[in-house]
């Protein structure tokens, strides 16, 4: 079995262990060792020996070689001594990160072949549109017209951060030789081509397994070196060392590798990537005693927050560009502090837009600001020579729930100063069919959309909307309704498709700040009430040339 000349070399000089370095002997006597192993291996041990001389004197205070089982088999090695500090590869971490932390819960993702099956080998890759996305599955449909469903379940409800509407390149592969192997990686299609969602559940974890059907930015995990004693676990004994991941495989800069150990969460500190990493497992056998089963063992994930906010955040990192997580609702919500906010002295609550004025009462949460205060962590200082900074400070400030009488239905929030009826869309019904949260008022509405009529997502950006309305029953009085500016006429209806023979294309502007990050509620909702009507077939978006 493999380790074997490794551990009994162990056993020969106190004080290595797997990853590490041989220590001091202590001055055993070569006859003493000899006669310990030779019930193991007697040729390694006449190997590990031959160079020492036969009269060596002991030390006054030998140490004492770990016992070892007469009878046990020579394919089994027994347990690996750790290094001593003083021994630690530089790669290595300290002895005191050792502890073993149970494995992340939930954590799957099933994926179908070409034919639709969830069972056997099978390779998917291909450009599709997302057509379903809720917190349990995505359904994408390839491009070749086949429609299929990848069903999952993640640690403290993440999902996969795409949206319905969006277009997305994805790669999976099932191995299946006795257990099952899965990899997983959606990409966000564009200029860039920026992976999105990387799922790893296999045997194997020495550098990228999949090459991801070519794509440059593959995801990459792999296990390191670990100096940590094994753990007696149900197949024998195991190290579980820490893994190092990387979203984009090593080709972007901005992103450094991340080191994780089993039962671990972060964000990489100091970019600005919005990317969350997870190991579930990483195991590696140093004494194997069930058949049919991988000696080594990754689960790991990365997702990446572009577009789309999780439904449930930590921190800002899972919040999409634009927005901040809320920490009383755990949602994320916009930051309404931008080039046009009001506030231009004091502070701006960047949950509300509001001003609020010094001097700031500075803190760290909720029990530094007194009875019936909260603590705000995104006040954003303005001035009315330089608008508002791009560095929030955390402060105290009144809490509306003390003293609000929330209607049912609703949730008080001390920083958004409102009783909330929703605060992000996967809070809505019908979420991912259209069902979505509007932001607009202090308090939050669910409302619907037609995305059998609407051609894109809320997280997309177009200079205009291209509205396809039918010739022959166009109310023009109910479009002016929406936006008064609507402009009906002959124009390119390239974006949209409309029908030249049978349909009229109008156009509605959107205001061109929303480029940075994509519709805002007022857009968006101005393109679904576009959708509602019963003369229009087609939503569509536009850029200026």
């Amino acid at each position: 079995m493999r380790r074997t000349a490794f551990v009994l070399a162990c056993l020969l000089a106190i004080g290595c262990s797997e990853g590490g370095s041989a220590g001091d002997t202590g001055g055993t006597t070569p006859d003493a060792i000899a006669d310990t192993a030779a019930d193991i291996a007697a040729d390694a041990a006449a190997e590990t020996t031959a160079d020492t001389a036969a009269d060596t004197e002991p030390d006054p205070a030998p140490e004492v070689a770990p016992e070892v089982p007469a009878e046990l088999p020579a394919d089994v090695p027994p347990e690996a001594v750790p290094d001593a500090p003083g021994d630690l590869p530089a790669d290595v971490p300290p002895v005191e990160t050792c502890e073993v932390a149970p494995p992340l819960q939930p954590f799957s993702v099933q994926v179908p072949d070409e034919d639709g099956s969830v069972y056997g080998n099978g390779l998917v890759e291909g450009d599709a549109t997302v057509t379903l996305k809720d917190g349990a599955g995505v359904t994408l449909r390839f491009d070749d017209g086949k429609e299929r469903t990848l069903t999952y379940a993640l640690p403290d409800g993440l999902e996969i951060p795409v949206y319905t509407g969006q277009r997305v390149h994805a790669y999976w592969k099932r191995n299946e030789p006795w257990w099952v192997d899965t990899v997983v990686v959606i990409w966000k299609q564009g200029w860039d081509w920026k992976p999105v969602f990387f799922f790893h559940d296999a045997a194997w974890a020495q550098g990228t397994w999949y090459d991801c059907g070519g794509q440059e930015a593959c995801p990459s995990v792999k296990q390191l070196a670990t100096a940590c004693a094994p753990v007696e676990e149900t197949c024998g004994a195991f190290v579980h060392p820490p893994v190092e991941m990387g979203l984009f495989g090593g080709t972007s800069a901005a992103e450094g590798p991340a080191v994780l150990r089993q039962g671990e969460s972060l964000v990489n500190p100091g970019t600005p990537l919005r990317v969350r990493y997870l190991v579930s497992v990483s195991r590696d056998d140093t004494r194997m005693d069930c058949a049919d089963y991988p000696g080594i063992w990754t689960a790991a994930a990365a997702v990446r927050q572009i577009d789309v906010s999780q439904c449930r955040c930590a921190d800002d990192q899972d919040c999409r560009d634009g927005e901040l997580c809320a920490p009383d609702l755990r949602r994320c919500v916009p930051n309404r502090c931008g080039p046009d906010s009001p506030c231009m002295e004091g502070y701006c609550n960047a949950y509300t837009g509001g001003c609020a004025g010094g001097p700031l009462d500075p803190c760290q949460d909720d029990g530094d600001c007194g009875l019936d205060r909260v603590c705000h962590p995104h006040l954003v200082p303005c001035t009315p020579s330089a608008g508002c900074s791009h560095d929030p400070v955390a402060g105290c400030v009144d809490n509306l729930c003390v003293v609000a009488d929330c209607a049912p239905g609703t949730e008080c929030s001390g920083l958004l100063d409102a009783c909330v009826a929703c605060a992000a869309d996967c809070q809505c019904p019908e979420y991912g069919r259209g069902g979505w949260c509007d932001n607009r008022g202090p308090g939050g509405d669910c409302r619907a959309c037609d995305l059998a009529k609407v051609a894109f997502g809320q997280p997309d950006v177009w200079d205009f909307f291209t509205v396809c309305a039918s010739k022959a029953s166009i109310d023009e009085a109910a479009l002016e309704a929406i936006d008064p500016d609507v402009a009906c006429g002959q124009m390119a209806p390239s974006f949209a498709k409309c029908d030249p023979g049978t349909e009229v294309v109008c156009r509605s502007d959107i205001p061109t700040y929303m480029k940075e990050h994509g519709l805002d509620d007022e857009a968006w909702g101005r393109a679904c009430a576009f959708a509602a009507l019963p003369f229009v077939g087609r939503v569509g978006g536009g850029f200026w040339e």
